[in-house]
């Protein structure tokens, strides 16, 4: 318990002070409202404290690569569908290898 014998109502925090309530919010899972507690401070003024620290260290920037557009590639063919004069229906991706589909049609009675 801190007794204030002055007319000054205002506590004095050393550097040292501000330090050490700083790196306890910097804690991971630190809460602010906690850390104020075990402080005997004001959650406003430990928020203050961590603006100016970080006004103070400047903006951040994150370095970044750009890398290369990647090649557009072209669509896929539209599939074909083939009725043979038998009612069979062939359906082939449209990159298919014309002699292979020559033998899949004259086995299927396609000519």
């Amino acid at each position: 318990m801190e007794v204030i014998t002055r007319v000054e109502r205002r506590r004095r925090h050393s550097a040292a002070d501000k330090e050490r309530v700083l790196a306890a919010t910097d804690a991971p899972g630190a809460c602010i409202a906690d850390v104020a507690k075990r402080f005997d401070m004001c959650r406003s003024l430990i928020h203050r404290w961590r603006r100016e620290r970080r006004e103070a260290a400047g903006p951040a920037f994150v370095p970044v690569a750009v890398a290369a557009e990647p090649a557009a590639t072209p669509p896929p063919p539209e599939p074909i569908e083939i009725l043979l004069p038998n009612g069979v229906v062939v359906r082939v991706p449209g990159s298919v290898d014309p002699t292979s589909l020559k033998t899949v049609l004259a086995a299927l009675g396609g000519r």
